[in-house]
């Protein structure tokens, strides 16, 4: 099982430092400890919503000290991209060019069809409605 907790605890220094409800500041921490959370908990939406953990090998070019390492990442699920697209809005320098860009393209490609648009807000609400549901088992 996925452990969550490092995430909670960086989500919570956060709010600690920013206040609960002020914004932005701690929206990085509060969606990656969400994403735990909903792989741990829901794990079927969460794939549906988020997509597929892949692992991905650094070599010579990748990142790190220069040695081949395997580490996971989610091959981001175009509903998660739509729905980030609000939520990174203009972080390009805070996100790099490419997030930024990747975000742009899930935005266009989400908003211009409306049918794929309520896939996503359904895909969306199942995943919350999982969460909300598993919450009082934790």
């Amino acid at each position: 099982m996925v452990d969550c907790e490092s995430y909670s605890e960086r989500r919570s220094r956060c709010h600690d430092v920013y206040g609960k409800h002020r914004g932005e500041e701690c929206l990085n921490e509060e969606l990656t400890e969400k994403r735990c959370l909903s792989m741990q908990r829901c794990p079927r939406q969460a794939l549906e919503y988020y997509g597929n953990e892949v692992n991905i090998k650094n070599g010579a070019g990748g990142v790190g000290s220069g040695s081949s390492s395997e580490t996971s990442r989610y091959q981001k699920a175009l509903c998660a991209s739509w729905a980030e697209s609000f939520a990174y809005a203009n972080k390009e320098l805070e996100y790099g060019e490419h997030v930024a860009i990747h975000h742009r393209e899930a935005r266009q490609i989400v908003s211009n069809d409306s049918k794929l648009r309520s896939q996503c807000r359904q895909i969306a609400m199942d995943l919350a409605e999982c969460l909300r549901a598993t919450r009082k088992k934790y």
